[in-house]
């Protein structure tokens, strides 16, 4: 009997060490860190943004670390959201400069074909 005992204590011993492990962090915090690894930010209002979001990033690893998967995938969620507020931002600037282009080009043919006002040619007198 007690050798049985020793079998299933022995079969039941991983399964209590599996309880005990760490949980895995979240998806979302391996989706910010690729997020935001590639996002680059040449507007200034979206550097405010992408740093918000390498911040919120920073601070879901440490609550990883900590073993905080609930406070680690808020935190990445909130360093996604950041990103995609950033990349949004620096679209609607690249926008913003093509309708500026294109609004540039239609005054210069605008003026290329206006009919050109020249002076009267002067009324000879009849004879």
């Amino acid at each position: 009997m007690a050798g049985r005992s020793v079998k299933v204590a022995a079969a039941l011993l991983p399964l209590l060490f599996g309880a005990c492990a760490s949980p895995p962090p979240p998806d979302s915090l391996s989706a910010a860190r690729v997020q935001v690894g590639q996002a680059t930010a040449p507007v200034p209002e979206a550097q405010v943004y992408l740093q918000s979001a390498r911040e919120k990033l920073a601070a879901a690893e440490r609550a990883a670390a900590g073993e905080d998967m609930v406070r680690a995938d808020f935190l990445a969620r909130e360093a996604l959201a950041d990103v995609n507020v950033a990349q949004a931002t620096v679209q609607a600037a690249q926008a913003e400069a093509a309708v500026e282009d294109v609004e540039k080009a239609i005054q210069a043919l605008r003026a290329e074909t206006a009919p050109r006002t020249a002076s009267p040619a002067p009324v000879q007198p009849r004879q």
